[in-house]
């Protein structure tokens, strides 16, 4: 499975290999990156999750792909929502690679651990 944690990296994905299983994290509604509207998430007939838990819930392998720059902004901004999909990815599984292509992160995770949650 291949997990965006939102929909900037999700979107681009999605239209250029539509046939690979991706999600991504929804934006927390009424923040201000809630900028995806209903009648485009249906024109676009993609949906996404809360958490990185609940996007990930069964798979054996999750690809998680990250801008740096969001990397650094969320940081920079003290915002959770990245530190805590990290903090389920590498509970849950063993982080087995990461790659960079340009100004973007792809962490792949394997192995699950058998007692994880898909919970938010």
């Amino acid at each position: 499975m291949i997990v965006h944690p939102s929909k900037l990296t999700a979107l681009p994905m999605i239209y250029y290999a539509p046939d690979l299983p991706q999600t991504f994290v929804i934006d927390v509604p009424g923040s201000p990156e809630d900028t995806l509207a209903p009648p485009t998430i249906e024109v676009l007939n993609v949906s996404g999750f809360d958490c990185v838990a609940a996007a990930g819930q069964g798979a054996d392998r999750i690809w998680f792909v990250v801008y740096q720059r969001a990397e650094q902004d969320y940081a920079a901004a003290g915002r959770i929502e990245l530190r805590d999909a990290f903090a389920w990815l590498d509970a849950n599984f063993q982080r087995e690679e990461t790659l960079t292509f340009s100004d973007l992160n792809v962490y792949l995770y394997a192995y699950p651990q058998p007692d994880r949650t898909g919970e938010c």
